[in-house]
């Protein structure tokens, strides 16, 4: 009697081990044929390369005009050139162009050389209208200061985020100054005496500056950028002409600088070796 309940027992597991391992190949089938493949990110952006582009934007800026007239005026006529000729102006206006350059990746660093040759149309001008001057007489002050072109080289250094460059710059900036000026001294509506004169010079500055540029699909990108220049003192003389030619001997110097600032948006389009601007994965 025992023997039998013992074999009733063992019937019981062995159908229950056939029943469990007959369910698991279609429990099985319900598993993933294989392990989930983990994908890499996309690869950074390649910035490595040369490059052109374009850029437009806008300027502006202050100058400081200085008058030195020549003591043979006498003290009243010097004091009245000297304060009347030192002013300050705010010359702004457009400014475009075209840029180059090459950058280096490595890592999320980028290193780069930038030139570019802008259209710098930066004016500002004065009128002093009729005023008094010395001895019961009157003149009148007409000064324009202006640029017309711009050229900088630059170092750039930049950190990639995403599809994003952020870069700071800066280098040797040259440009095309002009300064023209004209005055006179009147008496009883009649001027007789005159000081007139202009001169252009180019000046070799420096430049700082930081922007972003973003990349596109294919070989362009975007960017905005800000720079400040600051050129060195560039000087007029300015001889006394009057109806009777007896004062040659009178003269003034003059001297304008110019400080600005320079926002612009412009694009790029980059040169590759090695396929598009997103590398494969």
């Amino acid at each position: 009697m025992r023997n039998a309940e013992h074999g009733g027992v063992l019937a019981g597991v062995l159908v229950a081990i056939t029943s469990l391992a007959a369910a698991m190949p279609a429990s099985a089938a319900d598993l993933p044929a294989k392990a989930p493949v983990l994908r890499a990110p996309p690869a950074a952006v390649n910035w490595t390369g040369f490059y052109v582009g374009a850029n437009a934007g806008y300027a502006w800026g202050k100058t400081d005009v200085r008058a030195s007239a020549t003591p043979a005026f006498g003290p009243e006529f010097q004091d009245y050139f000297n304060s009347n000729g030192t002013f300050g102006l705010k010359p702004k206006g457009f400014v475009g162009g075209a840029q180059a350059g090459f950058n280096y990746q490595t890592g999320v660093w980028v290193y780069g050389l930038e030139a570019d040759v802008q259209n710098f149309n930066a004016t500002a001008s004065r009128d002093s209208g009729i005023i008094s001057a010395p001895v019961g007489q009157t003149g009148g002050f007409q000064d324009k200061f202006d640029t017309s072109w711009l050229v900088t080289i630059r170092p750039r250094l930049g950190v990639t985020i995403d599809r994003a460059l952020i870069y700071a710059t800066g280098g040797m900036a040259i440009a095309e100054l002009k300064l023209s000026q004209q005055s006179s001294i009147c008496s009883s509506g009649l001027c007789l005496a005159h000081l007139d004169g202009a001169a252009s010079s180019t000046k070799v500055g420096w430049v700082v500056g930081g922007g972003v540029e973003h990349a596109l699909t294919g070989n362009w990108s975007v960017k905005a950028e800000y720079l400040y220049v600051d050129f060195g003192t560039m000087g007029l003389r300015r001889f006394f002409v009057d109806i009777t030619g007896l004062h040659p001997e009178l003269f003034i110097d003059n001297t304008a600088n110019l400080r600005a600032h320079i926002a612009r948006f412009g694009v790029n389009y980059k040169f590759y070796s090695d396929g598009p601007i997103i590398a494969k994965y």
